[in-house]
């Protein structure tokens, strides 16, 4: 049964005004002080300085470490650094994958040539990320995800990522695919910051780590052969924040055939804290919860009667039961001026 979950999206503008100023010789300026930020414009300021890194300093680890950290005012602003660093100016070397000639190769070798496959991204990542004093470990195992079109289920690892402490707490970073993705035989660059300082629980469905080093398979009783039974999880699926341990739940018992998935929604723009996981949903009462600061009203549509979510403190939430194969769920997005639909489906 298929359902459909329409929003709006539009791009916001903002505009920075100023003019210029007159010093005399004999007055001292005013230090500067430097405006509040949110966490998004922060990101977006550490992002523009990593971009911007000199080509000169880029074969030196060392140097180009030290350029990286100079904004950086804690680990996981080290590490946001050297991966968008990492995933703009590496490419995925595809034909080496393709072809099995995959070779080990020096960090400085790798800067030199900026492609490489999961084993060289996750190699110079620890290289750096320990020049930056960051507790780092290189994770290999197996990957099946929304572009992982060579998972083979081998016994040998078919992809390595990387892990890093941070304030006491490991986190699972993954440069490879924040950086883009395999699309057929064609390397596509996008960069993606899900992958970056992401909790290890939120992964168990698209990474399994042979060796375990973290401890979280074990903590879950995650398999091997229960991880390679699970479908392959999309990039809607894992962006859009469903449950990944009550889903791993289903899997367990057999009871998940194909995750439920969402279409054309810019990512963040909300997230699920409860819905059905299955693709299928069946006929009967289920509940949403989703949480946004975007969306204004949500609504599911039903043969064109609209059945509001009732809007809590910490976003909406609906019981209901669908009535037939075709619904839909509509929403405002306070953002929007003038509005642009997409049409998007998580059912």
């Amino acid at each position: 049964m298929g359902g459909l979950l329409s929003f709006r999206f539009t791009a916001l503008l903002v505009c920075v005004l100023g003019g210029p100023w007159v010093l005399s010789a004999c007055t001292t300026p005013p230090a500067a002080v430097e405006p509040a930020l949110t966490p998004s414009q922060r990101m977006a300021f550490l992002d523009a300085h990593a971009l911007s890194a000199p080509a000169a300093l880029e074969k030196d680890p060392e140097k180009l470490t030290q350029y990286l950290l100079k904004p950086a005012n804690n680990d996981a602003e080290k590490v946001r650094v050297i991966t968008r660093w990492l995933a703009d100016r590496f490419d995925y070397d595809v034909d080496a994958f393709l072809n099995g000639t995959v070779t080990t190769a020096t960090v400085e070798q790798l800067l030199l040539d900026k492609k490489a496959a999961c084993e060289g991204f996750s190699s110079t990542f620890e290289v750096l990320g320990k020049k930056a004093g960051l507790k780092v470990m290189t994770l290999a195992g197996l990957a099946k995800g929304p572009h992982s079109e060579f998972y083979s289920g081998a016994d040998k690892p078919n992809h390595a990522w990387n892990a890093v402490r941070i304030d006491g707490v490991w986190k699972v970073v993954d440069a490879t695919w924040a950086a883009g993705f395999v699309d057929g035989n064609r390397y596509a660059k996008r960069f993606d910051d899900y992958y970056i300082l992401q909790a290890p629980e939120q992964l168990l469905l698209s990474h399994f780590s042979l060796e375990d080093e973290l401890g979280t398979q074990r903590a879950h009783k995650v398999s091997k052969q229960l991880f390679l039974s699970l479908p392959r999880p999309s990039a809607t699926f894992l962006h859009a924040g469903f449950p990944v341990l009550e889903a791993l739940e289903l899997g367990r018992a057999g009871k998940l055939s194909q995750y439920a998935q969402t279409y054309d929604h810019p990512y963040g723009s909300f997230s699920v804290s409860e819905a059905p996981l299955n693709y299928r949903v069946t006929i009967q009462n289920h509940r949403w919860r989703l949480k946004s600061e975007q969306y204004e009203a949500v609504a599911l549509v039903q043969q064109g009667q609209f059945t509001g979510f009732n809007k809590t403190a910490s976003g909406f939430e609906l019981t209901a039961k669908p009535q037939s194969k075709a619904f839909q769920f509509r929403v405002d997005d306070f953002l929007l001026n003038p509005p642009l639909e997409r049409v998007s489906s998580n059912f």
